[in-house]
């Protein structure tokens, strides 16, 4: 039986589905970029959570005993031993993603007075940039199954 166009196309689209798409547009590479915009342009470069707040400051006792690789007044980059970043990752959940971290000094961590969830969170700017980003990966996605590449 001949089918028009339209009909495979619909045919097609019955196969989307959005849950779908949603898991396989966060690909590793866009977990990375998330990782990447929390650590280092938040964390590393400005010392700031999601909300653009400075997290913190050291102290001159700090830069003393850090010998001077984390200077008074500036503020906390979190870096230290490089085991918290290392330990963050991304759960891709229903219809949102989960940032989280592992580490015994992620936990540490969460015991201090200037210790709040935002830290794991991306600023207005990062999360624009992830959507856009993940908006790309979505629309590529439906197109290919639509059979429009």
């Amino acid at each position: 039986m001949f089918k028009t166009v339209v009909e495979e196309r619909i045919k097609l689209a019955l196969l989307l589905d959005e849950s779908i798409t949603w898991y396989a547009a966060h690909t590793e590479q866009i977990k990375d970029v998330i990782l990447d915009l929390i650590q280092n342009e938040q964390l590393i470069d400005k010392g700031i959570d999601a909300d653009g707040e400075i997290i913190g400051r050291y102290s001159k006792a700090t830069e003393i005993i850090s010998g001077g690789l984390k200077k008074a007044g500036e503020p906390y980059n979190l870096l230290d031993t490089g085991s918290f970043f290392r330990s963050m990752f991304i759960d891709v959940l229903e219809n949102s993603i989960e940032i989280d971290a592992s580490s015994g000094t992620f936990r540490k961590m969460q015991n201090q007075n200037w210790w709040r969830i935002s830290i794991l969170g991306l600023t207005t700017d990062n999360l624009d940039e992830y959507v856009e980003l993940l908006k790309e990966n979505y629309i590529e996605l439906t197109r290919q199954t639509l059979g429009l590449d």
